[in-house]
């Protein structure tokens, strides 16, 4: 332990090993939770596009950024749905390099998103004080709601882009120690 009282890297990374081999799933489950992981984030790409199409406050260039950002997520479901069904490792290991992407993009939009929700709040404030608008009123409740919808459906897909990450360099992983055996036992 560290002066903090945090657990020291090496500590912490046996702690999750013996976690994940005490739930150690198979072949078959694991290519099952990679598709259903993918399912699940081809969903909330689609409902990130609906959201960012449906709101009026935000810019071109967010808006651009967040439909790519959603169309990626789209295709790489769609590759790693491939690589968990075929098995096949190149498609898995892509999905995994490409999903560090999505985590590494989704914790820099969360960061802006809580940002762009913290002035909203601030400028809805004024208004009221100032009663510059009549507006004023519905102003932090809708603009509020449509950044916290924004910050829950990043939160989802973050931690299903974690969990699916894991799982698909597993079974990449497992997959290759499959293509090993089955070469060790050719040349026995």
């Amino acid at each position: 332990r560290t002066a903090a009282g945090a657990r020291d890297p090496p500590a912490a990374m046996d702690l999750i090993h013996r976690l994940v081999n005490r739930a150690s799933m198979t072949v078959e489950q694991q290519q099952k939770t990679v598709t259903t992981t993918c399912i699940v984030e081809i969903v909330l790409a689609i409902v990130a596009i609906i959201i960012v199409a449906a709101d009026p406050s935000g810019d071109a260039s967010a808006v651009a950024q967040a439909v790519l950002a959603a169309l990626v997520m789209l295709t790489v479901g769609l590759v790693g749905i491939y690589g968990a069904h075929k098995k096949e490792r190149g498609s898995l290991l892509f999905f995994f390099i490409i999903q560090m992407w999505v985590i590494s993009a989704l914790t820099s939009y969360l960061q802006a998103t809580t940002r762009e929700a913290g002035a909203t709040d601030l400028m809805c404030a004024q208004l009221k004080f100032t009663r510059q608008s009549a507006s004023a009123d519905g102003c932090a409740s809708s603009r509020t709601a449509v950044a916290i919808l924004k910050m829950i459906v990043a939160a989802l897909t973050f931690i299903t882009a974690v969990a699916s990450s894991f799982i698909s360099f597993r079974l990449s992983e497992k997959i290759q120690e499959l293509e090993h055996e089955a070469i060790a036992s050719k040349t026995a």
